[in-house]
């Protein structure tokens, strides 16, 4: 995980579902926490960046935790990865 100046904290690195790739975001220093995750082309190359082209998708509820604003962005990212064609 890693801070960054605007209190968003990258949940991980790069995830893989069904063969896509997601990353995800939790938001907030303090409760209410948000969630977003990103869809990306494709896994970065060892020690490489990812290209985040796309556009972030936030979940439209806060939550009172990081975790369950973690959890949320990873059930959210699934779901997606699962319902695109």
């Amino acid at each position: 995980m890693s801070a960054k100046p605007d209190h968003t904290d990258a949940v991980g690195g790069v995830e893989s579902h069904n063969g896509r790739w997601f990353v995800r975001e939790v938001v907030g220093e303090a409760p209410p926490f948000r969630a977003r995750y990103l869809v990306i082309a494709a896994h970065p190359a060892p020690g490489g960046q990812p290209e985040l082209n796309g556009y972030w998708h936030e979940l439209e509820r806060s939550f009172d935790t990081w975790s369950y604003a973690a959890d949320a962005a990873l059930e959210a990212a699934q779901r997606a990865i699962d319902f695109r064609p």
